[in-house]
């Protein structure tokens, strides 16, 4: 009788079944990434649509205070129911987001501007929070004082609009107050002067120099005893802005152009708004809400909506 032999019995998988599995397992992983991210980029703008409530109630409350006499605070000088000085819009708000010691500490000298949460979006790609900076802007109809963006000049108020008489015949529900900006942005400008061999034999030198670096140059060369008149020459120069909160940078006026903010997440813009995802720009009406803005929104009706003393109902593309 024959003996039967006996294979032994295959343990694990073989290089095919392995390199299956793993093929599935990628597969797997493609299609769930993009919901991830969906889910984490919706869970972000939540959260940032929640600050932009916050703030709304933080603006009404600071305009019910003692002294304020309904009075919005200014995007920066002296508010009436605020510490004196020339205070930013979010520092005078910091007792109304549960930051009184903050705002206390401050006034008194005995801190330094920190972190809020409150002020920070956390789809800002410019916002860190190691640093004192807001994700958020003001509109500078409503709230006048502090830097427009791609400005140096910052001017003083007293006092913002009156809730909810300052805001007829628009109504509070059709007025946009605040907005999402990013934290930090670059814009370009350029200088075209009349100047001296010297001053143009030291910018060729240096031809990454600043704008001051530019001027105090020029300023040099008008004292130098002159040897050749050059002609008009052009310096452009990328000038890096950092919007912190405890300082006037934080206001924005509204501009023609369609869409009426920056869409990518990736540039930011110093002068407009900022859509921190792909569905739109977030901005918080003048009754508390908040509100999508999708990239469609026209330039003229931007326009609109940010002005209080409007006639013009919104139109059909908000």
């Amino acid at each position: 009788m024959a003996q039967r032999t006996h294979l032994p019995a295959r343990s694990g998988f073989t290089l095919v079944e392995l390199m299956v599995v793993i093929a599935i397992i990628a597969v797997l992983i493609g299609l769930l990434l993009p919901a991830i991210n969906k889910v984490r980029e919706a869970a972000m703008a939540t959260e940032s649509a929640n600050n932009l409530h916050q703030l709304g109630v933080a603006l009404y409350s600071a305009s019910q205070t003692a002294g304020s006499m309904g009075t919005l605070p200014p995007s920066y000088g002296t508010s009436q129911s605020g510490a004196p000085g020339d205070n930013s819009l979010f520092y005078n708000l910091l007792p109304h987001v549960e930051q009184v010691g903050l705002f206390q500490d401050i006034a008194a000298g005995t801190a330094k501007p920190v972190f809020v949460k409150t002020y920070f979006a956390p789809a800002d790609l410019t916002n860190s929070r190691a640093e004192a900076l807001t994700s958020y802007a003001s509109n500078n109809l409503l709230f006048p004082g502090g830097a427009v963006g791609g400005t140096t000049a910052v001017t003083k108020a007293t006092t913002g609009k009156r809730l909810p008489f300052d805001f007829a015949p628009a109504g509070t529900s059709n007025v946009v107050v605040m907005m999402e900006r990013a934290a930090k942005a670059q814009y370009t400008t350029s200088l075209l002067v009349s100047s001296l061999s010297v001053a143009t034999s030291a910018l060729d030198a240096d031809p990454d120099a600043s704008e001051t670096q530019f001027t105090a140059v020029l300023a040099a060369a008008a004292l130098a005893p002159i040897s050749k008149v050059a002609a008009p020459i052009s310096k452009t120069t990328t000038v890096s802005t950092t919007h912190a909160w405890y300082t006037g940078q934080i206001t924005l006026r509204a501009s023609n152009v369609s869409p009426p903010f920056e869409t990518k997440p990736s540039t930011a813009s110093d002068t407009m708004p900022q859509a921190f995802t792909a569905g739109g720009l977030q901005v918080l009406m003048g009754d508390g809400s908040v509100r999508l803005v999708s990239s469609n929104v026209s330039g003229a009706t931007w326009i609109t909506v940010t002005n209080p003393q409007t006639t013009t109902p919104p139109p059909r593309d908000w």
